[in-house]
């Protein structure tokens, strides 16, 4: 658990520093998001409130869904699967790890952390939640399917096999 949190933090901070520029240059109106944010404890309200950040009609309607709503987890999911359909997987993982979704045990949250992780090389993470779709639906083939990419990607014939079978 520490060594993920410490990878998120990582994450974190990295898509931080790639907008720390703009960020700076709009210091000042930036204040009551960060304000806003720090009293929320959410690390969204800084991305959601960041006018440049994808404002594609769907985007835009996620984010007002979240801010209208930000107690609704299945907001927050959609939103970070649209981050990840548009690659940026850093962002759509630092949403998926808001406490609202991380304290779900839902099929969903985990095949997208899955995805997520593949996506970005974390094969041991992708893994762990591939496993955890098997504790919720043990013929999950999204899992399955998972489990052969990320033992294929790994050079672990024997186990890619093994999962073919099932």
């Amino acid at each position: 658990q520490q060594n993920l949190l410490t990878n998120i933090s990582a994450l974190i901070d990295e898509q931080i520093l790639a907008e720390i520029d703009n960020i700076f240059a709009r210091t000042l109106q930036m204040i009551p998001v960060l304000s806003q944010a720090i009293y929320m404890n959410n690390l969204f309200f800084v991305f959601a409130n960041h006018n440049e950040l994808y404002n594609d009609d769907n985007s835009i309607k996620l984010k007002n869904e979240i801010v209208n709503n930000p107690n609704d987890w299945i907001n927050w999911f959609n939103f970070a699967a649209d981050c990840n359909e548009k690659g940026k997987n850093k962002l759509a993982l630092a949403i998926m790890n808001e406490n609202i979704i991380y304290r779900q045990n839902a099929l969903e949250k985990w095949n997208l952390l899955a995805l997520i992780y593949n996506d970005l090389q974390e094969f041991t993470l992708g893994e762990d939640a591939c496993n955890r779709m098997l504790e919720i639906e043990p013929n999950s083939k999204e899992a399955l399917a998972g489990l052969y990419h990320i033992y294929m990607n790994t050079k672990n014939y024997d186990k890619a096999f093994e999962v073919s079978e099932k």
